[in-house]
This record gives C-alpha cells, sequence and structure tokens, in this order.
C-alpha cells in the first residue's frame, strides 16, 4: 500500500494531497496501525476496540468504495452517489439551524414526553 501510495505521489505531485481519496487512506492508515499494534497488549478496554475497529471497517469500505469508482462501468454510479451524499450534507448543513431550532422548542414545550426529555434525544426525533 505505501508503495502505491509513492507512486501516486510522484505521478499526481501536489494534487495529490488535495484528493479527498488521500485523506481517507492516510486516515485509515493512522488509525489501523496503532489499533494492530495495540490489540495485542490489551491496553485497549474491550469497548474502546470496538468502537475503533468498527470506525476502521467502515473507513476502509469507503476507501474500497474510491478503488471500485475507477471501473469505467461502474464509476459513474459511484460518483452519482457521492455527488447525492454531498447534497444532502449540504442539505443538513443549511436547514440544521431549522431542525435544532424545532428541537430545543419541543424540548421547552414537552419536557414531560420521552423523547423530548433530554436536549440531545429531542434533536435525534425531530431527524426522524
Amino acid at each position: 500500500m505505501c508503495l502505491r501510495e509513492l507512486a501516486q505521489l510522484k505521478h499526481l505531485g501536489m494534487k495529490y494531497f488535495k484528493s479527498f481519496e488521500y485523506w481517507i487512506e492516510m486516515l485509515l492508515l493512522l488509525l489501523s496501525l496503532p489499533y494492530l499494534c495495540l490489540l495485542p497488549t490489551e491496553i485497549l478496554d474491550q469497548a474502546t476496540a470496538k468502537q475503533l475497529g468498527s470506525c476502521i471497517i467502515f473507513i476502509a469500505w469507503i476507501d474500497l468504495t474510491f478503488l471500485i469508482g475507477r471501473l469505467p462501468s461502474i464509476g459513474i454510479y459511484i460518483h452519482m452517489f457521492f455527488e447525492v451524499v454531498r447534497n444532502l450534507a449540504v442539505f443538513f448543513l443549511a436547514y440544521s439551524p431549522v431542525l435544532i431550532a424545532f428541537s430545543l422548542a419541543f424540548y421547552v414545550l414537552l419536557p414531560s414526553s420521552k423523547p423530548f426529555q433530554y436536549p440531545h434525544t429531542s434533536i435525534f426525533k425531530v431527524l426522524t
């Protein structure tokens, strides 16, 4: 993997560091190497190891999606998927003040209702 990354760096130059795929791969390496080194030593407790392992698996599948996206027959669908995700992120960023306002209003108005007893649960309820 390191040889592949060095070859990409040589080929792309400074554009390599601007790539979102690069940052995903570096995050994957920065999380998985300490995880693999610390797991046998039992420094990580079981709950932390599970959470970190699940994050590493998720990031690895995103990286695999990028690799599959390089195939000509499938690449257009991967590109469409990431465009939809980008549009959803912009949507939630734009409407997050309104969603938070509704959830806090319900938190204040309906404190006896179970979903609105706490601010974070009211945010999740409004989002659903």
